[in-house]
């Protein structure tokens, strides 16, 4: 179902990213091969360190199945080469906890991110995903502005990835799970210190 809002369409889920590289986005489905990837990245040591969802094979396939058909995230497998290199999950931040955070509005899209290929990591290639993840948005959401997320406080690589692909650390939320940083990567008409001084005010609420 797609929403209009102020002209603007929205669906339950956003669209899957243009690829401004030599990425390739497409919607995990929660059958095999996808099914295998996504559980067996999650339950890599160092993933599930920080996603906490080491969970088994029919519990991911209820989450994939979920998640499209009522989103508000899009599960995206990310291939380079044509290799499966990393799972994204896109949301709408409006309808997410984040949003009680920092003054939300409609087009803003969140990501998580997990590098699940172990041979993969390191390079700078978890920060050209980041950073062409937010453009590509960019190219496909209209009314989309900015991208967010929300790596764990304490996952310092993830946040100097974030950094490194042009996000800027609005400060540190509290979530029902985690406590977090929370980055925004924005296409250039968004005030950064303004937003900046607006999480700090929702957090002195």
């Amino acid at each position: 179902m797609t929403v209009v809002r102020n002209g603007t369409p929205f669906g339950h889920r956003p669209p899957l990213p243009r690829s401004t590289g030599s990425w390739t986005f497409r919607t995990a489905r929660p059958v095999a091969p996808d099914l295998d990837l996504v559980h067996r990245w999650m339950n890599d040591p160092d993933v599930a360190r920080f996603w906490d969802q080491a969970w088994s094979r029919a519990d991911w396939r209820e989450e994939l199945s979920a998640q499209l058909e009522h989103g508000p995230a899009h599960p995206c497998i990310v291939e380079r080469g044509g290799r499966p290199f990393a799972y994204l999950e896109l949301y709408w931040s409006s309808r997410h906890a984040i949003a009680r955070h920092y003054p939300a509005r409609e087009g803003d899209v969140g990501v998580h991110i997990a590098l699940g290929d172990p041979g993969s990591r390191g390079g700078g290639r978890g920060t050209e995903l980041l950073r062409d993840t937010a453009h590509g948005m960019y190219e496909v959401t209209p009314g989309c502005t900015r991208v967010l997320a929300e790596p764990a406080a304490d996952n310092g690589a993830a946040r100097a990835a974030f950094g490194r692909a042009g996000f800027h650390e609005l400060g540190e939320i509290e979530l029902a799970h985690k406590r977090a940083a929370l980055v925004v990567h924005t296409a250039g008409t968004d005030d950064v210190p303004a937003l900046r001084r607006e999480v700090t005010a929702h957090a002195s609420r």
